[in-house]
């Protein structure tokens, strides 16, 4: 049987420079430390509370960071570009224990780059678009996971998330 889903494809753009918003977003989001995962075994609640240290602004971490301006040399274009996964090993396990499928989509990849001459732009796909296919339950998390993540983003943008 076939499914489709729609996703929700986001495209920001902002008024930092690229090197200005991801020493931002790295300083502001936590850093996922793998290591971890090998102590769940020995003392799963000291994993847990080491986990939840990591987390930085909006309870988010930095999974890894691909610097795709760099793939991009051999095709001979000069551009700034990472890709980043972000999220939670604890919102995706809350996730994944209802519907192991799920972690297709966790960590969240979140694509930042700057063209010559353009504006920095920050893409990636609504969370909520693509965790609503798991249900309710699941669905929730990924409403509340697109506000967490575009609140870190403008926080990295203007150092505040306050509009007002």
């Amino acid at each position: 049987m076939e499914k489709v889903n729609s996703v929700n494809h986001l495209v920001f753009e902002l008024i930092s420079t690229f090197d200005e918003f991801t020493q931002n977003l790295e300083v502001a989001a936590g850093k996922f430390d793998e290591p971890v995962l090998l102590e769940i075994d020995a003392d799963p609640e000291l994993a847990r509370s080491k986990m939840e240290a990591m987390a930085g602004r909006e309870g988010l971490m930095i999974f890894s960071r691909l610097d795709h301006g760099q793939l991009l040399k051999l095709y001979g274009i000069k551009t700034k570009s990472f890709v980043y996964s972000i999220g939670n090993p604890l919102v995706a396990g809350s996730m994944t224990q209802i519907n192991i499928a799920a972690g297709l989509y966790a960590p969240i990849r979140v694509m930042v780059y700057q063209e010559k001459g353009q504006a920095l732009k920050v893409e990636y796909d609504q969370p909520s678009s693509f965790f609503s296919q798991f249900g309710d339950e699941i669905s929730k998390v990924g409403l509340a996971l697109d506000k967490k993540l575009y609140d870190l983003i403008i926080y990295a943008d203007l150092g505040t998330t306050d509009f007002c």
